[in-house]
């Protein structure tokens, strides 16, 4: 979990700060996560987000991996892929 952190750090900290609204990292991650994983990284992000208040980390919730897949190809094509997305996740 906190090489998770250190990547959403990371992630936020090379986003453009001058924006106007504060930078947003989209990270989706498949509905058919384990409960623990699912539960452990709403916490990291609600704390990422109340202790970084200049950035803001949303997390998209996918369904399962194949449909994921699927999602992440429309965004491609429509130019709105998200900043980080988690496909298999048979080992969480």
């Amino acid at each position: 979990m906190t090489s998770l952190l250190m990547i959403l750090m990371a992630l936020v900290s090379t986003t453009n700060v001058l924006a106007q609204a504060p930078p947003k990292l989209r990270v989706l991650v498949p509905l058919e996560a384990s409960a623990p994983f699912d539960h452990a990284m709403t916490e990291i992000v609600k704390d990422f987000n109340t202790s970084h208040s200049k950035f803001i980390v949303e997390v998209i919730k996918g369904g399962s991996s194949f449909q994921s897949l699927r999602a992440i190809i429309a965004d491609h094509y429509a130019n709105d892929l998200p900043d980080l997305a988690l496909i298999n996740n048979s080992d969480l």
